[in-house]
């Protein structure tokens, strides 16, 4: 596995146990919540110290459930500058949101015609 790998697996991980304890929820009230049993924990355990992987599906699910954008769980190295972008974004009112989707659909629309 590459250093980028055993990196962003760790980074994953921190994400996700920030935004837990943020949340003041405990490992297994997660993995209750994803469907497991609350009593084995150790699979998120493994996920947040970043000694275990996820795929994108649960990586969905906890973020939905912790109430945060998948953004917010990937590394930085794929997100840089985004996250000031989707702040940025999600602090519009829902018809400015509809207006800079408007605007990113002409601007792709421009430049599909080149």
């Amino acid at each position: 596995m590459s250093d980028h790998q055993e990196e962003d697996k760790r980074s994953v991980g921190g994400k996700i146990r920030k935004a837990r304890k943020d949340r003041h929820m405990s490992q297994a009230e997660l993995t209750e919540r994803l469907g497991g049993d609350p009593e084995k924990t150790s699979n998120i355990s493994r996920v947040e110290n970043g000694t275990d992987h996820l795929r994108i599906g649960p990586l969905f699910a906890i973020a939905d459930i912790l109430e945060v954008s998948i953004v917010a769980l990937l590394p930085d190295r794929l997100t840089k500058g985004s996250d000031l972008i989707l702040s940025d974004y999600l602090s519009l009112n829902p018809g400015h949101r509809e207006a800079v989707r408007q605007l990113i659909r002409n601007l792709k629309a421009v430049e599909n015609k080149k």
